[in-house]
């Protein structure tokens, strides 16, 4: 269910998304309606992006902004990557891992780096792949609820105003929820609330705990990455 609000009534000021077990949902019409998002004021604020933000929510997304400690910066976990992060951002597309969960991605297009060393190119999330035959994300686990994440950005699509594509590197914890960092744009930087300089440079190595991530180079069709685990992978 999708309410809009008119935006004048400063009542309703936010628009959050809404999901409900069954019996605890909303009666109407003889239905019982389990999830939806309702607009408030902020509709002028963000317009179509509220809409794709909310329904992130109601399709098991969690939210990436929110401060903790509460003396940080609202958007210090992944700035304007992602809709689920700002949805007034400059990277809207939704994260790699974010699309795996959704099913967007198969299987087949995410590497799982659970040897030594693995090599791949990357396509750039923002193309659609009929095929299913690209590699879109690199996963390397690092504990029972924790993994790094690697995947191509471009300024193309929603994600036309990166002003550097490259290969984005992010920490995912499975165990936390919304506003409490369960995603983490590499290197940490919370004083940066954007984030548009985190894709890595040509000739760049990245390295977080045993992990060294290398992004070799580029060209029209993705990103050459190359990943050593130093622990095979855990």
């Amino acid at each position: 269910m999708l309410v809009i609000a008119n935006p004048a009534v400063k009542a309703i000021d936010w628009g959050p998304a809404f999901s409900a077990s069954p019996g605890f949902g909303i009666q109407a019409g003889g239905r019982e309606i389990l999830n939806g998002a309702t607009s408030g004021s902020d509709l002028t604020i963000l317009g179509w992006s509220w809409f794709a933000h909310e329904f992130g929510h109601v399709m098991s997304l969690v939210d990436l902004a929110g401060p903790l400690p509460s003396t940080q910066e609202w958007h210090t976990y992944v700035g304007d990557f992602s809709v689920m992060g700002n949805p007034a951002g400059k990277a809207h597309e939704l994260l790699g891992w974010e699309r795996w969960q959704l099913g967007w991605l198969d299987d087949q297009q995410v590497q799982c780096a659970s040897g030594a060393t693995l090599q791949t190119r990357l396509t750039p999330i923002e193309r659609r792949d009929d095929s299913g035959t690209s590699s879109k994300i690199i996963i390397v686990p690092t504990g029972k609820n924790t993994a790094i994440i690697i995947e191509s950005r471009r300024a193309e699509g929603y994600d036309s105003g990166i002003p550097q594509p490259g290969p984005l590197v992010y920490t995912i914890d499975t165990r936390l929820s919304s506003h409490d960092g369960a995603i983490r744009l590499q290197p940490v930087d919370d004083k940066d609330t954007q984030h548009l300089q985190a894709p890595m440079k040509p000739g760049q190595t990245m390295r977080i705990g045993k992990t060294s991530i290398s992004f070799l180079g580029s060209d029209a069709s993705g990103d050459l990455v190359r990943v050593e685990t130093g622990n095979g992978g855990r």
